[in-house]
């Protein structure tokens, strides 16, 4: 529910002032987002239960600065507010009170992985491990790379695991350890007494990882015995992770590609700002409610990035970028004319949509398709080198959304983006996504990503962003530098090489020629 605010009603200009100062300090310090504000007078008829905790504004003329905190006669927990407390004092109450015995839990955000050196994962809040008796056994370990760390040759990561399971599991039983998803090995826990295993080392490529926020996922299934029988319900674990399991990710040159998630962990609620079609179309207090959760996780010194909040309409700005192309995909998703789209689009070509399709000369020859086959044989080859549709229109097609958050030229303004919001978006559920995303791999990525109706993100990554080395080339990473460029465009990396080798022949010609010998 909303979070109860009491004061002088209506709230006077004083108080207004405030508030979006005191909003922020609050997601702050509480390390996650306001569902929102419900602003109500001194004194209310109680219609329902109380409500477990409230802000309550004392008037203007109050003595004193500080963020109390008070039990008020409906047994609530009341933090009291003047207008003149400072933003640092109220973050600094919060932290208090959130301390441990207090109101709140400690910091949860996913721990720092420095790479070339094993950690284990007691280091990555963890320091007991992780065990279960139950027989669908899923727990995750999130951790954070640095965000110029990238690695996209073939390189080597290794996990080396202290894992163990209980004697006399059902046939099948199996544990999978996954990297971003990606499975990485299959271990069986059928065979024997699982109480006494050595170290395994699980070597798996280092480009499953990426910067910023990575997932370490251990699933395991147990069966029942025999597996047409309900479950047997157990008291002892069946399956341990040991907290000496340690992770290893090798070093990389520093560099980096645009991508929305490293834009976003930049970005703090001083980068927000509102077209002018946004501020007359959303309702008041919109900008304000997204800067309040941008302040949860908002990086240190700063933000260095900007974030438009725009709205469909401004969406026409679009035509002089790279993804001109994706504006008409974008217009129907945020318009709620997807579906409308997709089913025009099975119509003929130059029919309209209801029109009776006939099969002429053309359909029977099969010309249509004929020249239609290489545009589909450069889009798949496309697809097989870079992983990603290479057209974001297609990859909009048929999607929906209530918000999209788009990098609009990641070639000349790496660090712009856009939030365009659905006219009838919910701007506290927006800002809440936009805040948990910072310190999840379910966050944003690439160019394009659409957070749907359930919360989750859905991202378009671009095969042809650009690569960007951050440190000068040395002897050193001078191995990793190649690799990398190579993976990125195997074609150019090619060709230079080509010209580099065909270079090199030309010149030793010229000496050859130069310092032959004239015959007798």
């Amino acid at each position: 529910r909303p979070l109860p605010l009491r004061g002088p009603a209506p709230l006077p200009a004083w108080a207004a002032e405030a508030l979006p100062q005191h909003l922020e300090a609050m997601t702050r310090a509480l390390g996650a987002p306001l569902p929102g504000v419900a602003l109500a007078d001194y004194w209310v008829v109680a219609r329902q239960p109380p409500e477990p905790v409230r802000v309550t504004y004392l008037d203007q003329d109050a003595d004193g600065d500080a963020a109390l905190f008070r039990r008020g006669g409906d047994g609530a927990v009341v933090l009291v507010l003047t207008p003149d407390t400072p933003p640092q004092v109220l973050a600094d109450a919060l932290m208090l009170a959130a301390a441990p015995g207090g109101l709140g839990v400690g910091d949860t955000r996913p721990a720092r992985l420095a790479p070339g050196a094993p950690l284990p994962i007691s280091a990555l809040r963890f320091p007991e491990g992780l065990s279960g008796a139950e027989h669908v056994f899923l727990r995750h370990i999130d951790f954070r790379l640095p965000d110029d760390w990238l690695l996209l040759a073939q390189q080597k990561a290794r996990l080396d695991l202290d894992y163990g399971f209980a004697e006399g599991l059902a046939r099948g039983a199996l544990l999978m350890v996954k990297i971003n998803d990606t499975t990485i090995r299959l271990l069986p826990l059928d065979r024997g007494d699982g109480s006494a295993l050595d170290t395994l080392p699980v070597s798996f490529e280092a480009r499953l990882l990426r910067p910023g926020i990575n997932r370490l996922t251990f699933e395991a299934e147990i069966p029942a015995d025999p597996a047409d029988l309900p479950c047997p319900v157990r008291d002892a674990p069946m399956l341990t992770i040991a907290p000496s399991s340690a992770l290893f990710v090798p070093e990389s040159p520093r560099m980096r590609q645009p991508d929305l998630s490293h834009l976003l962990a930049r970005t703090g609620p001083e980068a927000l700002r509102a077209t002018p079609a946004a501020r007359a179309q959303m309702p008041t207090g919109a900008p304000e409610s997204l800067r309040a959760a941008l302040a949860l996780g908002a990086p240190d010194g700063g933000s260095r990035t900007e974030l438009l909040l725009a709205v469909p309409a401004d969406l026409a700005n679009l035509r002089d970028t790279p993804l001109a192309a994706a504006r008409p995909g974008l217009e129907a998703l945020l318009l709620g004319t997807a579906r409308r789209t997709a089913a025009v689009a099975t119509t003929a070509p130059g029919a309209e949509a209801g029109d009776e399709v006939t099969f002429g000369w053309r359909s029977v020859l099969g010309i249509d398709r004929v020249a239609a086959l290489p545009a589909e044989g450069r889009a798949m080859l496309e697809r097989v080198l870079s992983g990603v549709v290479a057209d974001p229109g297609t990859w909009l097609e048929g999607r929906s959304g209530m918000a999209v958050l788009l990098q609009p030229d990641p070639f000349e303004q790496p660090d712009l983006a856009w939030l365009v919001l659905r006219s009838d978006a919910d701007t506290a559920r927006v800002g809440a996504a936009l805040a948990l995303a910072r310190d999840t791999p379910e966050g944003p990525r690439g160019q394009i990503a659409i957070l749907g109706t359930d919360g989750r993100w859905t991202s378009w990554v671009s095969p042809d962003r650009p690569l960007h080395l951050l440190e000068p080339v040395t002897a050193g990473n001078l191995r990793n530098v190649l690799g990398n460029y190579a993976t990125w465009s195997p074609l150019a990396f090619v060709l230079a090489f080509l010209g580099v080798t065909l270079l090199t022949a030309l010149v030793a010609l010229a000496i050859a020629l130069v310092t032959r010998r004239p015959s007798a």
